[in-house]
């Protein structure tokens, strides 16, 4: 099993990573958000887009990045129009929000999300 920083400087096998991974993620998701803490512990100044579209896949990654305690917004099916605003000005603006995570289906159209460096869509 290949070894890697967990982001808070312990090294972690796969292994390691799917054991910790949440139980409602399935192996594919975990790792993806486990990639994208990485790449906060790597990277400390690029935002990133985390598009997903299942509710369960959301759930796993938000549980990520609030373990990790990176900065994001979540925009899904439950966010009223009037927040969604609000939250894309927050990821523009504020340093410390650093990841937006995003439903494809709820937010998948009229939203600015330029100031990110990457994205990734995140899936079973």
């Amino acid at each position: 099993s290949r070894l890697r920083s967990d982001g808070r400087g312990h090294a972690r096998s796969s292994s390691d990573r799917e054991r910790a991974s949440p139980s409602h993620m399935d192996g594919h998701a975990s790792r993806e958000a486990d990639d994208a803490v990485e790449f906060f512990s790597s990277d400390r100044d690029s935002k990133l887009v985390l598009f997903a579209h299942h509710r369960r896949v959301l759930d796993g990654l938000e549980h990520c990045l609030r373990d990790a305690r990176v900065g994001y917004i979540r925009i899904d099916g439950s966010t009223p129009p009037v927040h969604r605003v609000a939250l894309i000005r927050r990821f523009r603006v504020e340093t410390r929000t650093r990841v937006a995570l995003i439903s494809i289906t709820a937010a998948g159209l009229g939203i600015d999300l330029s100031c990110a460096m990457n994205a990734v869509f995140a899936e079973l």
